[in-house]
């Protein structure tokens, strides 16, 4: 049996691109995935083929688990001993051969819970980590993981993975092709460049800004648009 944990019941990139692991897995082991609570991706992920769980996360905690670089204070790290005591409590109950971390946060939270379930444990990495107190955890945990999962080279050879080269895969997000296809001419017109993700600093949103401002600065013919100032 497969326990997926995941940091999020709500719908971003690293979930969409964990419900193909999940339809896949669920055709070969039970897969019970670990959610904090009942959001959209519960249904999608009972739709796949996994059985969904809830486990408890306290209000400082739920603040923290779309922010990177959060500062470590007595009541997150009370919530956090917390979250992981219940989560150590669910997967010593469902005895998995194998927990599945979905993402930096699941990572943090559920590693140690695993050991303590004798589960061997895998990491989806989709993040790149930085510094602090939460940086330097992950980068010791994944000294121990059994097998690191990297989304891109990039996040694969990131200087925390260094240590775990021997037990890292590099697997790229696939594409269901009944959903996107090749075109069948390129469209006509000017090309278009945009950035699609959540408003979060650390998807990079202000130095894409900045990247664009000044690639238009340098070829006069490029239409930056209203020309938003990226310090905003």
């Amino acid at each position: 049996m497969v326990a997926v944990v995941t940091s999020t019941a709500q719908l971003g990139g690293g979930e969409l691109s964990l419900l193909p692991v999940i339809t896949r897995l669920a055709k070969e082991a039970r897969v019970v995935a670990l959610l904090p609570d009942d959001g959209p991706l519960a249904a999608k992920l009972l739709a796949a083929g996994a059985e969904v769980e809830i486990y408890s996360v306290t209000g400082s905690l739920r603040l923290a688990s779309r922010q990177y670089g959060t500062r470590l204070s007595p009541a997150l790290v009370t919530a956090a001993i917390a979250q992981q005591t219940g989560l150590a409590r669910s997967l010593r109950r469902l005895r998995p051969e194998v927990v599945y971390c979905n993402g930096f946060r699941a990572q943090l939270a559920a590693t140690f819970p695993a050991w303590t379930a004798r589960a061997r444990v895998v990491w989806h990495v989709r993040d790149f980590v930085g510094g602090g107190p939460s940086g330097m955890l992950w980068r010791q945990l994944a000294r121990h993981v059994d097998l690191v999962i990297a989304n891109s080279s990039a996040t694969g050879a990131q200087p925390g993975l260094r240590h775990v080269r021997e037990r890292l895969l590099i697997i790229w997000n696939g594409v269901d092709l009944a959903l996107f296809r090749p075109r069948s001419a390129e469209p006509t017109g000017r090309p278009v460049i945009g950035m699609m993700g959540h408003l979060t600093a650390w998807k990079g949103h202000r130095r894409f800004l900045r990247l664009l401002l000044s690639l238009a600065e340098q070829h006069p013919g490029i239409d930056a648009g209203d020309r938003p100032d990226p310090a905003a």
